[in-house]
C-alpha cells in the first residue's frame, strides 16, 4: 500500500514539476529565453503577435524540420544584414572625439607632472641647501660663543688664582 502512495507521489512530481525543470524548444515552439532553445543556432524572438518563439538567427535559415537551421552563403544578403542602416556617425565622431579628449588630458598630466617633479626637486635641494648654510653659520657662531665663554672663564679664575697667591 505505501509502495503505490509513494509511486503516486513520485508520477504526480513528475508530471508537475518535470516540464519546468527541462523545458527545451525547438523550431517555432514557445520560449522564454534563447536558453531554452535546443539548437545553438535558434533564438528566442518575439513574432509578429509579440509571442516568443524560438527562431533561426539572422545568419541561418529554416529549411524545414529535417534539415533545420541551415547557414545562409549568399555574400550580398549577410552583408545586408550586417551593415546598419542608420546614419550613426555624428554618434561615433562625438564618442572618439570625448575618447581622445581623455587621452589628451591624461597625456598632460603626465608630462606636466614630469617636467614640474624634476624642477621641484631641484628647488627644494636648492632651498635645503641655504638652511643648512644658515645652520651651519648659527652652530659656529653658538660655538665661538661657548669657546669664548670657556677663555673668559678660564682667564677670570687664573686672575683670581694669581690675585690670591699675591
Amino acid at each position: 500500500m505505501s509502495s503505490i502512495r509513494f509511486l503516486i507521489i513520485c508520477v504526480t512530481f513528475c508530471a508537475l514539476f518535470v516540464p519546468y525543470l527541462c523545458l527545451v524548444s525547438s523550431w517555432g515552439e514557445f520560449c522564454n529565453f534563447t536558453a531554452e532553445c535546443d539548437d545553438h543556432r535558434l533564438i528566442c524572438t518575439p513574432d509578429h503577435e509579440n509571442i516568443t518563439r524560438c527562431t533561426c538567427d539572422r545568419f541561418h535559415e529554416w529549411q524545414g524540420h529535417r534539415n533545420g537551421c541551415v547557414q545562409m552563403y549568399d555574400a550580398p544578403t549577410i552583408l545586408n544584414m550586417t551593415m546598419t542602416s542608420i546614419d550613426n556617425k555624428g554618434e561615433l565622431e562625438k564618442n572618439t572625439v570625448l575618447v581622445f579628449t581623455g587621452q589628451k588630458i591624461a597625456g598632460f598630466f603626465v608630462m606636466t607632472v614630469a617636467l614640474l617633479c624634476p624642477f621641484a626637486v631641484i628647488i627644494h635641494c636648492f632651498h635645503m641647501r641655504r638652511k643648512d648654510r644658515a645652520l651651519k653659520r648659527e652652530v659656529k657662531e653658538i660655538k665661538e660663543r661657548v669657546d669664548k665663554k670657556k677663555r673668559d672663564s678660564s682667564t677670570r679664575r687664573s686672575q683670581q688664582a694669581y690675585v690670591s697667591l699675591a
